[in-house]
């Protein structure tokens, strides 16, 4: 079947294609086996693809807490529009580690109750990502 057991036993062995040293004490020994790979591991951390997760609260009074996934490091950048599309606050671009769960805290105390949207653009090496969604600022 093509498959061969190599014992080590914390000496120095060239029996595989690539020599390898294993030295865990006098007792140790293990079987090394050679065959197909089956499966690969992969980072869980990382998203796959950008997504703006929301904002909570919401509705909030005055601050609210802005969620997204990040694949890769990026700068991001917050802006708060009304519902005419004029800015109305914008957060400075900021660089933030690819992972999940990223967040932006937002504080809107200079603004009166109403609908906003919100626009997340993350400016990454490779790509830029951007999302809208809406908020209720309820004072």
């Amino acid at each position: 079947d093509g498959i061969r057991d190599y014992k080590v036993t914390g000496v120095q062995t060239c029996a595989l294609p690539i020599c390898s040293l294993w030295n865990a004490g006098p007792a140790s020994m293990t079987t090394l086996r050679r065959g197909l790979v089956t499966d690969t591991e992969t980072d869980a951390a990382l998203p796959a693809e950008f997504a703006l997760q929301g904002n909570y609260p919401n509705p909030f009074n005055p601050t609210t807490t802005i969620s997204f996934d990040l694949p890769e490091t990026a700068d991001v950048t917050v802006q708060v529009l009304d519902l005419l599309g004029r800015e109305v606050m914008a957060i400075p671009s900021q660089t933030m580690q690819a992972g999940a769960g990223q967040a932006v805290q937002i504080d809107a105390s200079n603004l009166s109750s109403g609908i906003y949207l919100y626009r997340v653009i993350a400016r990454g090496a490779t790509t830029t990502h951007m999302q809208v969604k809406t908020m209720t600022l309820l004072k």
